[in-house]
């Protein structure tokens, strides 16, 4: 803790997350050559994964430990429920204020 140096920044405005951009836009979690240093949050380049979540800064975090640390562990992957077509058709009933039936949906 001693030798920590931690620099705050002024975070993008809120509008940027929707800007359309590209592959490279935004820097690697751990940059190439670096070995002591690993960004994290919202604004890092992320695979496999959306940002504007909690899990996704949480996730960026725990790659760059991995990463610096040469931890042999792989981050968990996203929650594959996003894709299950239950669970999208639950998301659209509730978007449409339909209440949900007593009938259990697995």
């Amino acid at each position: 803790m001693a030798n920590t140096i931690v620099r705050t920044a002024y975070m993008p405005y809120i509008t940027s997350m929707f800007m359309p951009r590209a592959k490279g836009d935004r820097p690697e979690i751990v940059p190439d050559g670096c070995v002591n240093m690993g960004l994290v949050g919202q604004f890092v380049e992320t695979h496999n994964d959306v940002v504007f979540t909690m899990e996704s800064s949480v996730r960026t975090a725990r790659v760059a430990v991995y990463e610096l640390l040469n931890v042999q562990k792989q981050v968990p992957d996203i929650n594959p429920l996003q894709y299950d077509i239950r669970q999208l058709l639950k998301a659209a009933n509730t978007l449409n204020d339909v209440k949900v039936s007593s009938a259990k949906v697995y």
